[in-house]
């Protein structure tokens, strides 16, 4: 059973079934199945093309499993990849949002589980960029998350985190994305310090999630006291959603700040002090 729960404090995916069998499929999407395989796997200029690819838009979330799986995306080249991404992308207003998730945790996920550092082709990272803007919610659900909650994340994939949230997630998304990663995050405080200060950064609107975030600011401020990147954070964050805060959230940022043993404690505590007149 595939389930799709979607709640103020909760936007999961969560994939609970095996792998439809690919030979109970219609002969048609077999045929375009192996048109797809061998031109991923090919040396040759081979497109993918997005017409073979459209019989997922209708397909139930375990065949897009079982393909993906087939496809063996984790070994193709690069260039591959980024013809798939976009063929993929072109689909975008008829799929649904559970078969993107599949898509992306089943095709996308291994191949930038795998990448290592100095490796990674920056073309690779445009590409993964662009399918981001193209379909945001799909790409914060099936790779984002996922790397994000991994036990370790190596170099490779934390700068394509960081290039994605900085580039590819657009702003109007960033609440969402926060909100997912401060649910499920696993990764050091310092690396999600620099996540959230991009996120911070890209100026979208964060109201709905300032209650998650000021908790998270909360939970880690005797720790980052004297780092000065959790203060330049604490800085971005109450300069531009400052006036927006109510009087219950300004009083537990001030509490944070309370805390914090850096030269930038004073000029925060100035604009705070203003907010709070």
């Amino acid at each position: 059973q595939w389930s799709f729960e979607k709640g103020p404090d909760r936007d999961e995916l969560e994939v609970c079934g095996a792998p439809d069998d690919l030979t109970d499929l219609p002969e048609d999407v077999q045929v375009n199945i192996s048109k797809i395989k061998e031109a991923l796997h090919s040396c040759d200029e081979t497109d993918i093309r997005t017409a073979d690819l459209f019989f997922m838009v209708s397909a139930k979330p375990e065949t897009v499993a079982a393909v993906c799986d087939e496809l063996e995306t984790d070994a193709i080249a690069d260039a591959k990849m980024q013809l798939l991404l976009r063929s993929f992308s072109e689909l975008k207003s008829e799929m649904s949002l559970i078969n993107g998730v599949v898509f992306v945790k089943c095709a996308l996920l291994p191949k930038v589980a795998n990448l290592e550092e100095g490796t990674t082709a920056r073309s690779l990272i445009d590409s993964i960029t662009a399918f981001a803007q193209d379909m945001p919610h799909v790409t914060v659900e099936g790779l984002l998350v996922p790397l994000v909650s991994a036990e370790s994340m190596g170099k490779a994939q934390t700068d394509v985190v960081q290039t994605l949230i900085k580039e590819g997630i657009p702003k109007d998304y960033a609440a969402m994305c926060l909100r997912r990663m401060l649910q499920e995050s696993r990764t050091c405080i310092e690396t999600n310090v620099t996540f959230v200060h991009i996120l911070i950064l890209k100026r979208g609107p964060l109201e709905s999630v300032f209650t998650e975030l000021v908790n998270w600011l909360a939970s880690v401020k005797d720790e980052r006291s004297t780092d000065s990147k959790f203060s330049k954070l604490l800085m971005d964050f109450v300069s531009f959603y400052g006036p927006q805060m109510s009087s219950a959230c300004l009083d537990s940022v001030v509490k944070v700040v309370s805390a914090n043993r850096t030269l930038l404690k004073k000029p925060i505590q100035n604009m705070l002090t203003k907010l709070t007149a």
